[in-house]
């Protein structure tokens, strides 16, 4: 439990570092790293909220938070080339 309530500080702590930064909204991150199409994306940022990722160890998740910043192999066409 502890471990998970940590977690979740860091999680809210880097997306608070990239929103100062202009690392983006990381719900809009999440969607662009997975999204294969325009409807796919528009639908994804319509109904994901950042506590469905922000325990998942997924590229997207990793992406989203700020853990990763570039997009690999298995991201969509919409995520950004930093």
């Amino acid at each position: 439990m502890r471990t998970l309530l940590l977690q979740m500080a860091l999680t809210l702590l880097l997306s608070s570092v990239m929103s100062a930064c202009g690392g983006g909204d990381p719900v809009a991150r999440y969607c662009e790293y997975g999204s294969v199409s325009q409807g796919q994306l528009d639908g994804c940022k319509s109904h994901v909220i950042e506590s469905d990722f922000s325990a998942s160890s997924t590229d997207a998740a990793r992406y989203a938070r700020g853990e990763l910043s570039d997009c690999l192999a298995d991201a969509g066409p919409f995520c950004k080339k930093d």
